[in-house]
């Protein structure tokens, strides 16, 4: 009984719903901290922040596109952010303006890889730029700026 008990509960919430709730019991068990208010705030702003990521990729993903850029960006803009404000309280709105200039501007590269496909298409309609590849080469440049902004412990792990 206690197992159709569990079948019902795992179909009425989700398995997913149910997992996520399991790995936050197990978390408080290992960790008694977990389940302190304060823990409970931020876990959801982190999860907010994660959630407007979700939604505009699911807005590109319902327009028939896709993007794969968007954790690099996000990548380089926390870096970015951290760096200016060094533990520095009163660097905030300096960290706020630079990694919103830091986006606008990736959004920008961002319509360069459409502008040339458009060009590619009107000169060879035959020949067409995946919108895997447009995106593919907008996230390594992102790596690649991220890698060079960030200390440089990274490179200890290339030899």
């Amino acid at each position: 009984m206690p197992f159709q008990r569990a079948l019902q509960v795992l179909k009425s919430f989700g398995a997913v719903w149910v997992a996520v709730v399991g790995l936050y019991v197990v978390s408080g068990i290992l960790q008694p901290a977990m389940f302190s208010a304060a823990q409970v705030v931020n876990i959801l702003q982190v999860a907010s922040l994660l959630g407007v990521i979700a939604a505009g990729q699911t807005i590109v993903v319902l327009t028939g596109g896709i993007d794969l850029s968007q954790a690099g960006i996000v990548t380089l803009t926390n870096i970015v952010a951290a760096s200016l404000m060094a533990g520095l309280g009163e660097n905030i709105p300096l960290a706020v303006r630079a990694t919103v200039a830091l986006t606008l501007a990736a959004g920008g590269c961002a319509i360069f890889p459409f502008l040339l496909r458009d060009a590619v298409v009107c000169y060879r309609p035959s020949e067409r730029l995946a919108d895997y590849v447009e995106f593919e080469a907008e996230m390594k440049f992102a790596e690649c700026l991220f890698m060079g902004l960030s200390p440089r412990k990274w490179q200890k792990h290339l030899s």
